[in-house]
């Protein structure tokens, strides 16, 4: 008997280590990565641990499947029992037998499952910058009638600090959630925003395998993160289940364009929508904008599937170039002062504006990381700045603004390097194409405090091309003002710009003209 039970924890042992030349699609299912789960649910692992090793969670579902007990858990994970009944001889279980997964399943049309992605969500922080949904569709059907899936994580009410580092820190617990598309427009159509569309080419047996998947992570939660645990990169962990292979997962997934990258060979079509091209039946133009937010708020319980079926979808239309360009941006500025000439390189891994419109209501949001700047002189080389992050986003209805920066510069009187973290909220307001922005902001110095208020106006001549004046003043110990010039040019995913800047530090004049690559 005894040595039966070897043979077997034997076999286990080395079974576990022949299915490992196949790990990444493991991983993929079980959330691994980057050497750690993504997954905070313990149910979730038949090893009966939280952060079992990858062997360990193979071989408890491996000797599971294999017991009496194995039609059940087959009906609970249903993807891993697929995969693995790929690799390897486990008993035949008849998933049509598993009824709560049936009535899972009849829910997800399986004709079509499309990428959507939604710019600019200014009404909640975490997706200030986007959300992504993924719409399973049946073919011949509207769009209105898709079921849509997305991750939303639980956020509390916190000061901007504490919210921001549970953000970063994937203290922010999430799930997936799926509702019908129709009830997330009644919700938008009144927020002005508006929409990306991939259309992707998936098999049933593809679409399906994503279904069984989302069925396993059913009330399960996740680590949500700001940059590398977000609603775009969970929704990637769904489709790269239609492909065996390691997937690549950067440390910043860029929602409107890395997705298109990743997924390029599944594209059959995209396109742009904006509210003003949807058209609602019930829709009434001579409401205000709050009296249509609330009507359609009532709406949401009053309209079902068959009466979507009848809303107008518009064609769509070329995606404008400030949604889709490439995130990373490298520049050289050659500058000229009183005693010195130089050259400045900048160097920002993730450098994005989303510009959205809805009729004459305008939003914005600008967010950068990881920016590196240097100067270069005859006789040294120094760090210019060094950005953590640098986030900015105005909603002009709302006559609104937010500010918030940290990372080393030297923005002060003796042109040091020092460390800030700053906050802010302003007044944006736009009178044609006359721009202007005032904001008050405060923050720190190393430990010394400073208010800052500060000034910016911009006359756009079109959507490429602007100039600007700006001025700001820095209340500390020592203070420092600056006041700027400048014009600005986008030639496709080139930027051209021509700078002055004068202050009371000893970088007191500076012109520079420079050019920026997006890549």
């Amino acid at each position: 008997m005894r040595f039966l039970l070897f043979l077997f924890l034997t076999f286990q042992h080395s079974y576990a280590e022949v299915l490992f030349s196949d790990e990444s699609y493991w991983k993929k299912l079980l959330h691994y990565k980057n050497d750690t789960y993504s997954i905070s649910s313990q149910e979730f692992f038949l090893s009966g641990k939280l952060n079992p090793t990858l062997s360990e969670e193979l071989n408890a579902t491996l000797k599971v499947l294999n017991s009496s007990d194995g039609q059940q858990i087959a009906c609970r994970f249903p993807a891993r029992y697929i995969w693995l009944k790929s690799k390897t001889d486990l008993p035949k279980y008849n998933l049509n037998e598993c009824t709560k997964l049936k009535h899972f399943v009849s829910f997800f049309p399986l004709d079509e499952i499309d990428l959507l992605y939604k710019v600019g969500t200014f009404s909640s922080t975490q997706s200030a910058f986007g959300h992504n949904y993924l719409l399973f569709k049946n073919k011949n059907t509207s769009y209105d009638s898709a079921l849509a899936v997305d991750v939303t994580a639980k956020i509390k009410k916190q000061f901007i600090f504490d919210h921001l580092h549970d953000g970063f820190s994937g203290n922010y617990k999430a799930r997936y959630h799926n509702k019908y598309f129709y009830k997330e427009l009644n919700k938008e159509i009144a927020d002005n925003h508006s929409f990306i569309l991939y259309k992707l080419n998936l098999t049933p047996e593809e679409s399906r395998m994503i279904i069984y998947h989302l069925y396993e992570l059913d009330h399960i939660d996740l680590r949500y993160y700001y940059l590398n645990g977000n609603c775009t990169s969970y929704l990637d962990d769904l489709l790269s289940l239609i492909h065996e292979g390691a997937n690549d997962y950067p440390n910043f997934i860029d929602p409107p364009s890395e997705l298109s990258k990743i997924y390029s060979d599944r594209i059959t079509q995209m396109g742009s929508i904006t509210l003003d091209d949807y058209h609602y039946k019930y829709n009434d133009n001579n409401l205000t904008k709050n009296e249509k937010f609330h009507y359609l708020k009532k709406q949401d319980s009053k309209v079902n599937y068959n009466t979507v079926q009848t809303i107008d979808w518009t064609d769509f239309n070329k995606p404008s170039d400030s949604i889709i360009n490439d995130p990373s941006t490298i520049s050289i500025d050659a500058y000229s002062r009183k005693d010195s000439n130089g050259i400045a390189i900048n160097y920002s891994y993730y450098d994005k504006s989303i510009q959205t419109q809805y009729k004459k209501i305008e939003q914005r949001a600008d967010l950068s990381l990881l920016t590196i700047g240097l100067d270069i002189k005859n006789d040294h080389t120094s760090l210019n700045r060094f950005d953590l992050i640098n986030f900015n986003k105005y909603s002009f209805d709302e006559y609104s603004s937010l500010h918030f920066h940290s990372g080393l510069n030297r923005e002060n009187k003796d042109y040091r390097l020092r460390y800030e973290n700053e906050f802010g909220k302003g007044l944006p307001v736009r009178t044609g194409n006359l721009i202007t922005y005032m904001t008050l902001n405060g923050g720190f110095e190393n430990i010394d405090f400073y208010l800052k208020p500060s000034i910016r106006t911009y006359y756009e001549f079109s959507d490429n091309t602007r100039i600007g004046a700006g001025y700001y003043h820095k209340f500390i110990g020592s203070d420092f003002y600056q006041t700027e010039l400048m014009f600005e040019r986008k030639i496709n995913t080139f930027d051209v710009t021509v700078r002055y800047t004068e202050n009371n530090g000893q970088e007191n004049q500076r012109l520079m003209l420079g050019i920026g690559y997006h890549f």
